[in-house]
């Protein structure tokens, strides 16, 4: 019977009935604490939630899900450190390493936000925050463009808003 036809919902929550975890899908830090993102047996995906580490019992699923997370991780940490011998070598050759050095959206990381803009000899690039990885990472604007234009016109709609309020909201010495 498939999770529609069972009819089973968080409405129909009972704290007396042991529920069971089918999948880890996500995972973050709020507060300090670690959250993992459920899926719970029998109840549809509109039902999965924000769970804090301590409060489940699934240890296999907690470890395959974060064996999984370093694999990408150490992944990444190879390629950055793959990065650095190219550029190092472009110096050498004296040729323009960004022709070189790639990003991890070469290697299917998803973006999720924009945190920070930066602006380095009239060269921008924003420190973005990818799904899968721990870490953020530094991209040139170029490569931003070409890969989340609609982030990139999201944060700076939301820094302009900023901007706009605090001068409005400012005054200025005459």
């Amino acid at each position: 019977m498939s999770n529609m036809d069972s009819g089973i919902s968080l409405d129909d929550f009972d704290e007396n009935k042991e529920y069971f975890v089918e999948q880890i899908i996500s995972r973050r830090i709020r507060m300090g604490q670690v959250e993992y993102f459920v899926k719970w047996q029998d109840f549809p995906d509109e039902d999965n939630t924000w769970e804090l580490s301590k409060n489940l019992d699934c240890l296999a699923l907690i470890t395959e899900f974060e064996s999984q997370r370093a694999t990408k991780n150490n992944k990444r940490q190879a390629e950055l450190k793959i990065n650095e011998i190219y550029v190092a070598k472009a110096k050498k050759l004296k040729i323009e390493p960004s022709v070189i050095i790639d990003n991890a959206f070469e290697y299917g990381h998803k973006a999720e936000k924009i945190l920070c803009a930066s602006n380095n000899r009239g060269k921008i690039s924003f420190l973005i925050k990818f799904r899968d990885l721990d870490q953020p990472e530094q991209v040139e604007s170029e490569v931003a463009y070409n890969h989340i234009p609609l982030l990139v016109i999201q944060f700076y709609e939301e820094h302009l808003k900023i901007l706009n309020a605090f001068a409005t909201n400012s005054s200025l010495p005459s």
